[in-house]
Parts: C-alpha cells; structure tokens; sequence
C-alpha cells in the first residue's frame, strides 16, 4: 500500500489546485441526480433511465458492495462512462474521513485514482466524502494536496434511510416544482430507485429542468487527468490486501 502513496504525482500534472475550493453543495445552475456508493448491480439501469442530453454523476468506492475490479464492475463502469455519465471518487471503502489520519486519506483517494485510470483511463477531480464527512484538515488536503473539488448534497432522498418509495417520489414531485439549483443525492446501491427514479426524472423533465452532471452544473472540469487507454486485468487489479468496508 505505501507505495500508491507516490500517486498524486499522477494527477496533480493538470491542476495546481481544486478548481473550487471549500465543500460544493448545491449546484450553481440546473440541477444534478447523483448516486453514491457503486458500482453495483443497478448502477447499469439507473444509468440508462437518462435519455437524451440528461446525465447523472456516480460517486464510485473501490471497495464496498463490491470490488471495482470484479469483471462486472469493469462492465459496470465503462457503460455509464461510455454513456456520458461522470465519474466521481467516494473514496476506496466508505470510511468516515474523520477516523483516519492524513495518511489513511491519502491511501483512500490514491487507490480510487488508481483504479479509475486502469479501468477507464480517467482521474476524477471531484470527491464526495462519505456519509458528508469532511472535517477541515481533510477538506484542505483534498483541495490542496489532491486538487480534488470536495461535494456534498443540498437535497437528500433519503434513499439510504430507508424512506419508503413513495415517500420519495413526492419529495421529488414537490422540488421540482422549484427554480433553484439541486444537487440530490441518492444511491445506486438500492434497489426501490430503479422505480423512483423514472417518475423522478419525468417530473423534473415536466417542469424543464437540465439534469447534468455535477461538474457541468458546477462549471468546472470532470477529471484531473483524461485520455488514458482502458487497462488490461493483471494481478493489480484486486481489492485483497487494501482497506475493507
């Protein structure tokens, strides 16, 4: 593990530092659908519920519901990217960043990059801290030593608490009736979403609202570094031996 610690001399070649600095929480126009906690097995469908123009952001662990260098998380990951969804880091094993020290963080960002740039080719400049976690020290080192834009929420569905389906579809009837900039979150870990999710997006579509991605609606640049082949399994793609969720 101590090695992947050279990893921020991957990205940083690109950003000298965060494009925005602070936490992110709502957008500055339009709205984002997000989801954390993927890849899992309706990340596929979630991600082609959005037609058109419409995308969503995927906040991805590496190692969590599953290992994001299982085949079917591979699979997973290139559809959605492919698809002209964003990817976004959510750490490697949901942990809650104020347990760790600097250098459990460091672990936790580098590994995820790592992951991304094999599989996809990409380094995401933006990360969602577990559970919304993100204590000051953690907040300038991902700005600072990451270059990392930090994102949270200004809606939550609740999916996670087990609010029950209906429950959502009317939070999400009566906020799109609303003219401000969203960045709602949700998961793609649960399975009531595959049916909230069409009626949540037909509602907000109604009432003319532009779902983008989180960095479309920020402004900013989706990755730190781009333009990478898709890498070929080897015995590095693995999660054994890295941190457990």
């Amino acid at each position: 593990m101590l090695a992947l610690l050279a990893l921020p001399l991957l990205p940083s070649t690109v950003h000298a530092a965060a494009q925005l600095m602070g936490v992110q929480t709502a957008c500055k126009h339009n709205v984002a659908v997000t989801f954390d906690d993927g890849p899992y097995i309706y990340s596929t469908d979630l991600g082609d519920m959005f037609k058109g123009s419409s995308q969503t952001t995927f906040f991805v662990n590496g190692n969590n519901y599953a290992c994001i260098y299982d085949t079917e998380s591979v699979a997973i990951l290139r559809h959605n990217f492919e698809n002209g969804h964003e990817i976004g880091s959510h750490t490697w094993s949901h942990p809650t960043i104020s347990t760790l020290t600097p250098r459990e963080l460091d672990e936790q960002v580098a590994l995820v990059e790592e992951a991304l740039w094999k599989i996809l080719g990409v380094v995401p400049a933006l990360i969602r801290p577990p559970f919304g976690d993100i204590p000051d020290w953690a907040l300038q080192r991902l700005n600072n030593r990451w270059n990392l834009t930090v994102v949270n929420w200004s809606n939550d569905s609740n999916d996670s608490e087990d609010a029950p389906a209906a429950a959502r579809s009317l939070f999400y009837a009566q906020i799109a009736g609303s003219n401000k900039p969203m960045n709602i979150l949700n998961h793609d870990t649960e399975e009531s979403n595959l049916q909230v999710i069409p009626g949540a997006l037909r509602a907000l579509q109604y009432r003319h609202r532009k779902l983008l991605t989180v960095s479309e609606c920020l402004d900013i640049k989706p990755y730190k570094r781009s333009g990478g082949r898709y890498g070929v399994p080897d015995e590095t793609w693995t999660c054994a031996g890295t941190p457990q969720p």
